[in-house]
């Protein structure tokens, strides 16, 4: 199977209990799952695909089963967030290896460790590839809202910390909280609204210096600080920069020293969000 007919072609014949056989190419055996997704309609899969035979080298490398379920995702605490999973367990070793579900308006591939008859497990990597979902999917949104920088933070498995300017807050929130009720039930998971104000803060010793006007500006960090990348808050505008191997933090960009030069800025500590 190659192209969008094929697919459309071998669901049909499947649908109607003809035991088919498809062959697909694939790096891996997920990847041949994957390639079903966008081509036919998520809670069918299971039916169409309910066992995946992966042959690498003419050996036999993998078996999965795909089962579909209504649960909670992996990562996820409350009973609110259930929805419909698929569940990808290896027929070899009986461990649920992924999980496939929308999250947002997309659609997430997890992977996951543990028995389908245990307890469930997420691996870190999965913990991870969960909050980079949620952060792009709520920030493509957040952008369509307002017209304004915005920091995200996901607090344990599913709650995030969206801070904005104060003004912003009821364009977030709605008239009686329709705006925010939609994106927590869109994205699975409950914000907390917080301004600006109550972003945590540095408490670091800096030196700054303009060496020409509005040419550019140094921050001078201590030294542990080289490398890394440090986030300021400049009036209401987040920037990121990365200090040098001295610590410094170089900004050039003319309008924002201009910024920089009215408004008061500081200096956010990102571990404590």
């Amino acid at each position: 199977m190659r192209n969008k007919s094929d697919f459309e072609l071998y669901k049909d014949l499947r649908l109607t209990g003809i035991g088919l056989v498809g062959v697909i190419h694939a790096t891996r055996a997920v990847d041949s799952i994957q390639r079903f997704l966008g081509t036919i309609e998520m809670g069918v899969i299971p039916q169409v695909i309910d066992t995946v035979i992966y042959i690498n080298k003419w050996v036999i490398e993998q078996i999965y089963t795909l089962q579909l379920t209504v649960k909670v995702p992996e990562g996820m605490e409350s009973e609110d967030l259930a929805r419909p999973v698929i569940i990808i367990t290896s027929f070899l070793t009986k461990k649920v290896e992924y999980e496939i579900y929308t999250f947002g308006e997309q659609i997430v591939v997890m992977p996951l460790s543990g028995d389908i008859n245990g307890e469930w497990k997420i691996q870190s990597k999965g913990k991870s590839a969960l909050s980079d979902y949620a952060k792009h999917t709520i920030t493509q949104k957040l952008q369509q809202l307002l017209p304004c920088d915005f920091l995200l933070k996901i607090k344990g498995s599913s709650t995030l910390a969206l801070y904005i300017p104060e003004m912003y807050k009821w364009r977030v929130i709605g008239k009686a909280g329709a705006n925010i009720n939609d994106l927590e039930k869109n994205l699975g998971l409950k914000i907390d609204i917080k301004s600006f104000d109550e972003l945590p803060l540095l408490d670091v010793k800096t030196q700054v210096s303009s060496p020409k006007k509005n040419a550019r500006t140094d921050i001078i960090f201590p030294q542990e600080f080289a490398g890394q990348s440090i986030c300021f808050l400049v009036g209401d505008e987040v920037a990121y920069f990365t200090a040098d191997d001295r610590g410094m933090v170089t900004i050039k960009n003319k309008e924002l020293v201009k910024t920089l030069s009215k408004k008061w800025f500081v200096i956010v500590d990102t571990n404590k969000l």
